[in-house]
Order: structure tokens, then C-alpha cells, then sequence
């Protein structure tokens, strides 16, 4: 429930936080004001490292690090630095199935037990022949949070380095209970999400990893966005500390079927890429209807009758105080990260960090509503 609260918590702060002035940043240039706030954040928090990215005008104006890969060390993060993205993989799903959606692999109204008849017994092809795919991806399948190996053998807040392989996926779906009818209710799921990555695969007979490489890594030259690194991006990946005490190290999460749900890594670089690249595609089909299988919420399902927030195919919408704002989070017992955009004024942030928690919505909602309030007062 933690990881469900920390997004939530993001998600609500775009629609409760106090609008920033434009005076409020004026005094000095708005990039400036945005260090000085990361800055003061970390010291309150004792945070070891933030990387930020920041688009203005469909532009890459800062991308930067603040502090450092370890405690121990005085070696300093930067927009290359590497950071597991946790929830925030769902994004990047969601973009590989909507790339499948569009070839014609997928059909979002077609019942998962389609693309996963060879794996299921007779038992749970029945209790999910009526679950669609969109229901799958939009959270409103009735199905549990977590429902895996990793989350029944992981103790307390130790991290999770055995990997969770094809066979334990297999019998966790076929073991997975639905909570209530497909279509009634908005839960979020990391489970489904898994389900999502894994669908993809049996649809198109390749890996995740060779999807998000076709899809994405190539081609929008993410060269450091990956399921698994590489000797050269571990050396660029910092160490991540628990959020509870962060004096003390913890590990990369090794999820190995969980990965289109939670353990995607990616930097500052490339996710300012691929928000670039979104930005262009949301505007391209707010002004022409060229649909992208980076827009990800033409279809959507309401979370919250009290919000006005809504899910599509792993990307929230938000309607907030200024304009319509689009992203995910994400928190690992570690690493998080933020990523929101808003089509409408050409401006999005990512925020990537070693040490999560609770903190980072608030920081990410608060920048954005300056840089935000320093485009509308201009």
C-alpha cells in the first residue's frame, strides 16, 4: 500500500498545492530558483542524490545533478547518472503495448485469456475470460496490488536481488484471485502490470527487453534506459539509500518478470528525450488528431470521482489549477522519480533520486507550478 500512497500523493499535490506566483520566482531566473529549491530539499532530507531535468518550450533548459553516488565518496550525480525508475515503468509498458495496439499484435478490447490461453489453467481462464487488456492496463481489472513471489518472500523492507523467473510468474497468475468484477472499481495493480509486460512478449514472440529496445531505446537513442545494465552503466549507477534511515545502503531491486512494472532503469538524459518527443506527439494530436503511441490517455478511467484524475494505458491525467498535466511516479525502497508534462505550455519535469519517500510529489509538484507560473506571467 505504501507504493500506492507515495503515487497518489504526487498525483494529489498537482491538484492541492498552492499556485506559485510568478513574483514568487521573479526576483531571479526560474532554473536558479528550481536548484535553490532541490537544494534546500535535500538538506532538509538528508537526500544523497537528485537529478533534474527540465522542458521548456519543447526544450531541454537544465539537466543537472545534486549531491552525490555515495556517501562515502565525493563522486557527483549528474544527468547521466542512472536510477531504477520504479513505478514509473509503467510508462514505458504502456508506450511498448501501445506500439503493439497500433501494428494490430494487441487488441485492448480483446480478453487477456487470448494472450495468455497457453499458460493458464482451465480454472483461471475462466475467472479471467472477461478482462480486457484496456481494463488490464487502466487498473480497473479487479486484480490484487502485488501477487508475486517477490512480495510474499521479501521481509520487511529488504531489498530483492533472486529475481522472480518465467515458471514463479506462471504460477502466481494462475494462483492470482480477482478482488471484483473487471470494469467496476479503479485499484492499482503492479501485478497487472507485470501481466501487461508479459502479454506483450507472448503477442509478439520477443522479450521485454528486445521490445523496449526496438520501441524505445532505439528508437529515440535512450542509451541508457534498459531492463538490465551493462558494466558501464552500473558504474553510473548511485548507490541507493533506505528512505527511513538514510544512512544506510540498500540494493537495486533484481524483479526479473515484475520489470515492466517496477524496475526499468533510465536517466535524466533520455527521459528528457522521450518527454521531448511526447510533448510534440500530445500536441500534434490536440491540434490534429495524428495519433502516437506515445499518447497515452485517449482512453481513460476515472480513479477518483472526487479528483477528476483519470489512468489511461500507464500515464495519469491531472487536471490541474493552470492546464492539464500528464505523468506517473514512482518509489522503490531506494530509488523514485517523477515525471509530469503539460502539453499545453510546452513544459515538462523528471525528477530521478536515490533515496524516495514522500518528499518527492511535493517537491516535483511545487517546481513545476513555478516553472509553470513563470511561462504563464510571461
Amino acid at each position: 500500500m505504501k507504493k500506492v500512497i507515495a503515487i497518489l500523493i504526487s498525483i494529489l499535490t498537482l491538484l492541492s498545492y498552492p499556485s506559485v506566483s510568478q513574483d514568487t520566482v521573479a526576483e531571479h531566473d526560474v532554473l536558479d530558483w528550481i536548484s535553490e529549491r532541490i537544494e534546500a530539499t535535500m538538506e532538509e532530507n538528508q537526500i544523497p542524490a537528485i537529478s533534474v531535468g527540465i522542458i521548456r518550450d519543447g526544450e531541454v533548459v537544465l539537466s543537472k545533478g545534486f549531491g552525490v553516488m555515495n556517501w562515502k565518496e565525493e563522486a557527483q550525480v549528474d544527468a547521466q547518472s542512472i536510477y531504477q525508475l520504479a513505478s514509473l515503468s509503467k510508462t514505458l509498458t504502456g508506450i511498448i503495448a501501445n506500439h503493439l495496439v497500433l501494428e494490430g499484435t494487441l487488441d485492448l478490447e480483446a480478453s487477456i485469456t487470448v494472450y495468455l490461453d497457453k499458460v493458464l489453467s482451465d480454472k483461471s481462464r475462466k475467472r479471467f475470460q472477461d478482462i480486457k487488456l484496456k481494463q488490464l492496463m487502466q487498473h480497473t481489472a479487479g486484480l490484487p496490488r502485488s501477487a508475486s513471489l517477490v512480495s510474499r518472500k521479501r521481509k520487511g523492507n529488504n531489498y530483492w536481488i533472486d529475481g522472480y523467473s518465467e515458471a514463479q510468474f506462471i504460477v502466481d497468475i494462475n494462483k492470482l484471485s480477482t478482488k471484483r468484477k473487471p470494469g467496476v472499481k479503479w485499484e492499482y495493480s503492479n501485478f497487472a502490470y507485470a501481466m501487461v509486460g508479459y502479454i506483450c512478449e507472448q503477442a509478439s514472440g520477443q522479450t521485454y527487453d528486445e521490445l523496449l529496445k526496438k520501441y524505445l531505446t532505439g528508437k529515440y537513442q535512450l542509451s541508457n534506459t534498459a531492463s538490465t545494465l551493462d558494466d558501464r552503466q552500473l558504474t553510473l549507477l548511485p548507490t541507493p539509500y533506505m528512505k527511513e534511515d538514510r544512512t544506510v545502503e540498500t540494493k537495486a531491486f533484481v524483479m526479473g518478470k515484475l520489470v515492466p512494472a517496477s524496475a526499468v532503469y533510465s536517466n535524466i538524459n533520455d527521459l528528457t528525450t522521450l518527454m521531448t518527443a511526447q510533448l510534440a506527439a500530445y500536441r500534434e494530436y490536440d491540434q490534429h488528431g495524428n495519433y502516437s503511441p506515445l499518447v497515452l490517455t485517449k482512453d481513460v478511467a476515472p480513479i477518483s470521482e472526487e479528483t477528476n484524475v483519470s489512468y489511461g494505458l500507464g500515464l495519469f491525467k491531472v487536471p490541474s489549477k493552470r492546464a492539464t498535466i500528464f505523468g506517473h511516479g514512482g518509489d522503490i525502497d531506494g530509488f523514485g522519480s517523477e515525471y509530469q508534462f503539460c502539453p499545453a505550455h510546452h513544459a515538462g519535469i523528471v525528477l530521478l533520486t536515490s533515496s524516495g519517500g514522500r518528499w518527492i510529489g511535493p517537491l516535483a509538484a511545487e517546481l513545476f507550478e513555478g516553472l509553470l507560473a513563470d511561462i504563464v506571467g510571461k
